[in-house]
């Protein structure tokens, strides 16, 4: 990408001819090389259930509360 930068294409031609998103080549230009990888920031709340966080720990107490209506219902 500095290669082509400095031959005089502009970030979206770059972008075009690598197949990448102009934002990755705006990033990696305004850094003047490789970017590092950030890893995604955790929610500290999601901690406490002691291990990774799935997609459905926010609506744990939900889903707990319809399998008990669910199991009411099938018990009649």
């Amino acid at each position: 990408m500095l290669a082509l930068h400095a031959k005089g294409r502009g970030p979206k031609r770059i972008a075009r001819e690598l197949g990448v998103s102009r934002n990755t080549v705006n990033r990696y230009l305004g850094a003047g090389g490789l970017v590092a990888y950030r890893s995604p920031k955790r929610d500290a709340r999601l901690a406490v259930w002691g291990r990774a966080p799935s997609g459905h720990a926010p609506y744990r107490l939900c889903l707990q509360q319809l399998d008990q209506v669910a199991l009411r219902r099938h018990q009649k």
